[in-house]
């Protein structure tokens, strides 16, 4: 995780951080199998021409692609550099969780997750990682991967990482 600067998930959290990519594959496979069984069985799809079929799955691809670039950008760490005393770094985690609802999953002396519970349809909250490195922070927040997909954040994860900087560089500065 440290090597890699992006956040590793379990391979069911994969399937479900990339769940749109996998449904728009679906879709491309879907017309261009249509394709390939009217090119075997020497017949023109009843509705729609095979130019139009493979036109429509290549758009279908393009959107996968498209997708899955915003969802892997998504598991980059942000690296942040500063320098802290660990007492600072204490209390700027817990003014953050203080301010923004956060909750402490797990915290040790290299690192820190918690869950934020956004109260929306869309989304059912962000997991955010704080990893401490020799020189700074590494900080990631996605949308939490065990619960449904969610495309949009609503800006949430750019608020959970840029409050906890913000906390950060102001203790450091006190």
């Amino acid at each position: 995780m440290i090597n890699s600067k992006r956040l590793r998930l379990s391979f069911w959290d994969k399937i479900s951080h990339y769940w749109i990519v996998i449904l728009m594959l679906f879709g491309t496979g879907f017309y261009w199998y249509q394709i390939i069984k009217g090119y075997f069985n020497k017949i023109e799809p009843a509705y729609h021409s095979s130019e139009e079929l493979f036109n429509v799955g290549f758009c279908f691809l393009i959107i996968a692609i498209l997708f899955f670039a915003i969802q892997y950008r998504r598991l980059t760490f942000k690296k942040v550099i500063i320098d802290y005393p660990e007492t600072k770094f204490k209390r700027a985690l817990y003014i953050t969780v203080k301010e923004n609802g956060w909750n402490v999953l797990s915290k040790n002396n290299v690192y820190v997750i918690a869950f934020h519970k956004t109260r929306t349809y869309f989304n059912s909250g962000e997991i955010i990682t704080i990893i401490k490195i020799e020189n700074g922070i590494l900080i990631n927040s996605i949308c939490d991967p065990s619960a449904k997909t969610a495309l949009f954040s609503f800006g949430w994860n750019r608020k959970n990482r840029n409050a906890f900087i913000r906390n950060l560089e102001s203790k450091v500065l006190e």
